[in-house]
């Protein structure tokens, strides 16, 4: 019989109502404490507003601002479509960190005002050349700093992660044009494994089709080399990782994992089309499986090959606590229970 003991029962977390109420307090006590600094706090949080959302610098004619500009960029040209969901991860790990925000005792650095300085540097560095990605780049900095001026590094150190998701969700110039490897890859991991599964195929550069060639044919094209599942899984196995691991090698091996599990996700979805319009429609395959078959073989390989990684890294070996009660002299119970370990199979 596996117990646990009573020491080992943590207390639930709090609510996000309460996170929030905890949040709201915390804001209300720190204007009260040092107001100066918290009203230069709001006053670097409109300049941030004004810069980054309401001058228009950048984008077709200049006329994005550096926010509307990374907005326009989610969408399945850029393979970025996932940044959709960073406002709502950015939320959801704030109110996590904010009980240990409030239980921090604040330690304001003047050093602070060094990052939010070189943060806006960045941002005339990006108004001077155009490019918006170094604008973006800088604001982190901007917001950490702002934070480690008002509460102290340690409270910045609480919020990094968050604050760093930025990073993921900043297209890479040419990102599309350079995965000529990965569509190459799928096209000739398809048509292979097509073919171990009995299909009679052909394969001519990136076009697959079938023997007889009036039954089906498909080019892999840039879109299908799978780098929408690797920008998408990177971003969910960095938050898995930050949210499950302990230790940073860890982190960073559950991180890293990310890109062959794209691959190989991608290369199983384009060969399971093949199959599909082999057995049962072309027409079909080509158009609403096509379409579809992304976000399911995203979690089914993805989402399910990160839960194995993470049980390889700690499930393996774990051990159980056993506890039993040996009898006393004449049938009674012991003095007390024998607690012993033994692994996990």
């Amino acid at each position: 019989m596996a117990l646990s003991s009573p020491n080992s029962i943590a207390p639930s977390a709090p609510g996000p109502l309460s996170s929030l109420r905890g949040g709201m307090q915390m804001m209300v006590g720190e204007i009260k404490r040092q107001p100066v600094v918290s009203l230069m706090m709001l006053v670097v949080l409109g300049v941030i507003g004004f810069f980054y959302g309401w001058i228009t610098t950048f984008g077709p004619g200049h006329t994005y601002s550096a926010f509307y500009w990374l907005e326009s960029t989610w969408n399945r040209r850029t393979g970025y479509e996932h940044g959709y969901i960073v406002p709502f991860l950015f939320v959801f790990l704030v109110m996590r960190r904010m009980p240990q925000i409030v239980a921090e005792l604040p330690r304001p650095s003047v050093w602070g005002l060094v990052a939010v300085v070189l943060g806006a540097l960045f941002f005339v560095a990006a108004v001077r050349t155009f490019q918006p990605r170094v604008a973006l780049a800088g604001l982190p900095l901007v917001v950490l700093g702002s934070l480690a001026w008002w509460r102290g590094w340690r409270t910045a150190r609480l919020l990094a992660f968050p604050v760093l998701l930025l990073f993921f969700v900043i297209p890479v110039p040419g990102m599309i044009q350079a995965t000529n490897g990965l569509q190459l890859l799928a096209t000739e991991t398809a048509y292979h494994l097509s073919k171990v599964l009995g299909i009679q195929s052909s394969l001519s550069g990136n076009d697959i089709f079938s023997i007889p060639m009036d039954k089906w044919k498909f080019n892999i094209a840039e879109g299908c080399s799978g780098v929408r599942s690797l920008m998408a899984l990177t971003l969910v196995s960095a938050v898995y990782a930050h949210l499950t691991q302990k230790t940073l090698w860890k982190k960073v091996v559950l991180c890293a994992c990310s890109v062959p599990l794209a691959i190989i996700s991608n290369c199983l979805r384009v060969t399971s089309i093949l199959v599909v319009a082999e057995y049962f429609s072309a027409d079909f395959a080509a158009k609403t499986y096509h379409e579809g078959s992304g976000f399911l073989f995203f979690l089914i390989v993805g989402l399910a090959g990160l839960a194995a990684v993470d049980w390889l890294l700690n499930g393996w070996g774990r051990k159980k606590v056993v506890v039993r009660r040996v009898p006393g002299a004449g049938g009674g119970q012991g003095p007390g229970p024998v607690v012993s370990s033994t692994p996990t199979v």
